[in-house]
C-alpha cells in the first residue's frame, strides 16, 4: 500500500505536462503490468488495497496538470 501513497503522490506533483510525460514513460511500458496486475492478484481480497491501487489509477488517468 505504500508504494502506491508514494506513486500517487509522485503524481500528484507532476505540474506539467512534461513532467508527467518523463514519469508515465517510465513506469507504463516496465512497471504497470507487473505491478498493478501483481499487487491486484495477491490481494484482491483486501478491500483496502485494491481501493488504494484504483485511487493511484484514477490518479494517474486524471492527471489535469
Amino acid at each position: 500500500m505504500r508504494l502506491f501513497y508514494i506513486l500517487r503522490g509522485i503524481v500528484r506533483g507532476c505540474n506539467n505536462s512534461k513532467t508527467f510525460n518523463l514519469f508515465f514513460d517510465w513506469f507504463y511500458p516496465h512497471y504497470f503490468s507487473p505491478v498493478i496486475e501483481g499487487a491486484l492478484n495477491a490481494f484482491y481480497t483486501d478491500d483496502e488495497v485494491v481501493l488504494v491501487i484504483f485511487k493511484f489509477l484514477t490518479e494517474l488517468v486524471l492527471n489535469r496538470q
